[in-house]
């Protein structure tokens, strides 16, 4: 995993501020947050501290630190006093340490000690132009390390639309069954009463249904018989050839 030394300090005439800082927040401008968050959390008994910072895009980002006074024999040879100050008298302090990204791995003491070389070489570079120095960008210690890819951000997913419920298919009543069929039974009834009916009165020619001519009988004549008693008709030779008179009705 590749380490990156950075650096937080305060001139003789500026204020606090990010002297070095890894390369790949320095591009993404998310280096400001080292000197946001480093200094704020209590050391450990090993003098160190740990934080993490909240970047964006890059997954885990944790700084390992520790804190001193800058020792002007060390940054400006044959300066007095011991320790550097700034022009209101106050001692000058420097917030120097180790940056890893991704899975967070343990820091030792010669990880802190490569980053001190590193912050004091930078550190005296920014006091030889405190005003007009910007951020030097660091790269990573360990050898071709490249730095962490971004990630892509998450977006919040929409909430999906609510489907109305369909409403349930009416069903049918039980009494509008037993309805239709009743209605049917007496369309039955009415059929067969009309039917019976022209069977009995016939087919509408005077004649009852079921009477018929016999093909090539003559009809029978019916003659006006006055009313009164019957009288026999004579039998014999007179009455030969002579139809027989149907009384009409």
């Amino acid at each position: 995993m590749s380490r990156w030394p950075f650096l937080v300090a305060r001139g003789r005439r500026v204020g606090y501020r990010v002297v070095l800082a890894p390369d790949f927040l320095v591009r993404n401008r998310q280096h400001h947050l080292l000197a946001e968050h480093v200094g704020a959390g209590p050391a450990g008994p090993d003098g160190r501290s740990v934080v993490e910072l909240p970047t964006t895009g890059f997954g885990p980002v944790v700084v390992t630190y520790r804190e001193e006074h800058a020792a002007a024999a060390e940054l400006l040879p044959g300066s007095e006093p011991e320790t550097l100050r700034d022009r209101h008298g106050r001692p000058l302090e420097l917030l120097y340490g180790v940056v890893t990204a991704g899975r967070p791995e343990p820091v030792d003491d010669r990880d802190l000690a490569e980053a001190r070389d590193a912050a004091i070489e930078a550190y005296r570079r920014f006091l030889a132009d405190e005003e007009g120095a910007d951020v030097q960008p660091s790269p990573g210690s360990a050898p071709h390390a490249a730095p962490p890819a971004p990630q892509p951000v998450a977006r919040p997913e929409r909430p999906a639309r609510p489907v109305p419920a369909r409403r349930p298919a009416p069903q049918a009543r039980p009494g509008g069954r037993r309805w239709v069929v009743a209605a049917a039974a007496v369309v039955a009834v009415v059929v067969a009463v009309l039917f019976g009916g022209r069977l009995l009165a016939g087919d509408g020619d005077g004649d009852p249904v079921g009477v018929t001519e016999t093909p090539g009988a003559t009809p029978a004549k019916c003659s006006e018989v006055e009313a009164g008693p019957m009288t026999e008709q004579p039998e014999g030779p007179d009455r030969k050839g002579e139809p027989d008179k149907v009384p009409c009705r």
